[in-house]
């Protein structure tokens, strides 16, 4: 990438290590694409960050930064802190879904790691909404659980909901 074209992006960086996602939610555009996860070589993902120049906030633009391939993802955690060593990024931020918070060391690795600010879909807090659209693993950690996981490791989470006027009531809503 030819990071020093962009000169509007002093602050923060914008990386990317993976593509697509490994969940089939049916209401996301990724799913109708019909692509599988993919994995980043670790290489294209320092030449990334390198590319930017030394920065002190890098947002992982990943669909899902976690992904299925946990083995990947701690590979990335060792490259991150080792382009925190070399002076390449301070704090990060990253595209997640929930199951990145479904293991608590998890969270406490990434926070070590410089990790500020994840986004999630949370989508819903109805349980029988997130099983008709397929977003099941929104229903392993209750969705108030996620968040207060979150910010008790010190990242923030910002997250979308699904806002259905149309099909729900505004006592479900408030619910």
């Amino acid at each position: 990438p030819r990071y020093d074209l962009a000169y509007w992006m002093r602050r923060m960086g914008y990386a990317e290590t993976t593509r697509y996602c490994n969940f089939r939610c049916s209401f996301c555009s990724l799913t109708g694409e019909g692509h599988g996860y993919q994995t980043y070589p670790l290489d294209y993902m320092r030449s990334q960050i390198v590319a930017l120049g030394r920065r002190k906030h890098v947002l992982f633009i990943d669909n899902n930064f976690y992904g299925s391939d946990r083995g990947h993802f701690l590979a990335r955690m060792d490259l991150i802190a080792e382009m925190r060593e070399e002076g390449y990024l301070q704090n990060w931020g990253a595209l997640v879904t929930s199951d990145f918070f479904h293991k608590d060391d998890t969270l406490t690795l990434a926070r070590r790691l410089g990790c500020e600010l994840v986004f999630c879909g949370v989508e819903s807090f109805d349980t029988e909404w997130l099983l008709g659209a397929h977003k099941t693993q929104n229903t392993n950690v209750p969705q108030v659980n996620l968040i207060r996981k979150s910010l008790e490791a010190g990242i923030v989470l910002v997250y979308g909901l699904m806002l259905d006027l149309s099909h729900r009531t505004i006592a479900d809503l408030r619910r």
